[in-house]
């Protein structure tokens, strides 16, 4: 097999590190310009309320509304108000929560149970099947003489010459550049909700609940950054390798996490486009990251032409 070029380790860790360096200035910079901040340190009873709530489906929350058997609450934001609410709901919109919750704190108490309507997620799929690996056994004339012939390639010698290294495959640019634009612009246009609701998308992130608390709310700042950073990387080539390891690392933890909700049976939105909901976990969320995954792959293997 023919030796190809070195697969410059150092250089593609030199071009991811200078992404997530922009990323932590630029969420620090974000933080500091922002009004209200959020906090760097999260508060537990915050979160920890939400999922005390018991979770009803639509059904079941129309037939209390039917019977007026509980008090309903309108979370919508004041942007909504020339929509219609719920007859009989109380209003309490995020950006008059406190004028609104003064107005009802009179006759609700500590011991009031609080209900949240449940959103199915969409499309579980289904298939797949046992990974199966093959083996293969070398003559030990080979084993023996393998070790030798690695050194000698590291010396510089040998048939060929040069360094042992990764395999490195050619892309037509066309392709390079397309599978650059469609890894990268997902991963730009599933930042920017994020980074303005940067308080929405630490909840998406702690219904996960795989997350210590002190690692949350700078987690949610500086994710969203690296996400949009990252994706542009993959769009500029000096540093298209770089970003490709990131934005393939981040698929990898996106994956990880997907699958555990689901084996965990947590009815949780993902957070991925949309800070504060988008699509239940499923296996097809599990899919499209395995797909970006496959196209951060290639570009970070790919040669520069």
């Amino acid at each position: 097999m023919a030796v190809t070029e070195g697969f410059g380790t150092r250089r593609v860790l030199g071009e991811a590190a200078v992404v997530v360096a922009l990323s932590l200035a630029a969420a620090a910079a974000a933080w500091i310009g922002a009004s209200p901040r959020l906090p760097l340190v999260a508060d537990r009873e915050v979160y920890e309320f939400e999922l005390k709530q018991p979770l009803l489906g639509a059904a079941d929350a129309l037939a209390l509304y039917a019977a007026g058997s509980h008090l309903f609450v309108d979370t919508r934001p004041v942007e909504l108000e020339d929509v219609d609410h719920v007859p009989g709901a109380i209003a309490l919109r995020p950006d008059r929560f406190d004028d609104d919750l003064r107005a009802v704190v009179d006759f609700l108490t500590p011991d009031d149970p609080a209900l949240r309507r449940r959103r199915r997620p969409a499309g579980h799929g289904g298939g797949g099947g046992p990974a199966r690996r093959a083996g293969l056994r070398r003559p030990d004339a080979a084993r023996r003489r393998l070790p030798r012939l690695a050194r000698r390639r590291r010396r510089g010698g040998g048939r060929g010459g040069g360094a042992v290294s990764a395999a490195r495959i050619t892309l037509p640019a066309w392709f390079a550049w397309l599978v650059a634009l469609a890894v990268g612009g997902t991963f730009v246009v599933a930042s920017l909700d994020k980074i303005a609701n940067p308080g929405d998308f630490a909840q998406s992130v702690y219904h996960y609940r795989m997350l210590p608390l002190a690692l949350l709310h700078p987690f949610a700042l500086l994710l969203p950054w690296v996400e949009l950073l990252g994706g542009l990387a993959l769009l500029a080539p000096p540093l298209r390798r770089g970003g490709a390891l990131l934005v393939g690392l981040m698929n990898v933890m996106f994956i990880v996490a997907l699958a555990a909700a689901m084996a965990r049976g947590l009815d949780i939105h993902c957070g991925c486009f949309s800070a504060g909901g988008g699509h239940g976990v499923s296996l097809g969320l599990i899919a499209r990251d395995v797909l970006l995954l496959a196209g951060c792959v290639l570009l970070l293997l790919a040669r520069r032409r």
